[in-house]
């Protein structure tokens, strides 16, 4: 019989990650994954179309992410992804339209909350900090960050 350090259920971006520490600190690992092949909700298929499609996680958001140094560390690369101005809208019984040709309120409700999503990393998390990280440093999610009250209001 074989015995680990440490058993990992599941070979998400949680599992791999943890998989990859105590691997890094020489401890002997076994990871557990149910589904037949590894990576979670981070799935490419190649047989849906003649291109890949993501049907998972497919953005790394923010330039301090983790990922990044884990890309990089991987010899791989990313590509920049204009994401705001290729959104698209739609109720769920009409096509999906272009932010600019949703009707006014809509449209100025929309823009507002993009907005505010914009200026909150701006006005209460520095560079890099997880929520988690900032919240166990004494702040609550009260007053004007993690949600804005003056931000959201507005809109």
């Amino acid at each position: 019989m074989t015995i680990y350090d440490a058993l990992i259920v599941g070979a998400g971006a949680a599992g791999l990650a943890a998989g990859r520490i105590l691997h890094d600190a020489r401890r002997s690992i076994l990871m557990l994954e149910a589904r037949d092949r590894i990576g979670g909700r981070i799935h490419t298929d190649y047989d849906f179309a003649v291109i890949p499609i993501e049907f998972g996680a497919e953005f790394i958001h923010g330039d301090h992410a983790v990922t990044v140094d884990l890309v990089k560390s991987a010899g791989l690369h990313t590509l920049p992804v204009v994401r705001m101005g290729n959104l698209r809208w739609s109720d769920g019984k009409n096509p999906a339209l272009p932010l600019a040709q949703l009707p006014d309120p809509l449209r100025q409700t929309l823009t507002g909350l993009l907005q505010a999503y914009d200026q909150l990393s701006e006005a209460c998390i520095t560079g890099g900090l997880f929520v988690g990280t900032w919240l166990g440093m004494g702040r609550t999610h009260s007053g004007r960050c993690l949600v804005s009250p003056n931000l959201l209001r507005q809109h």
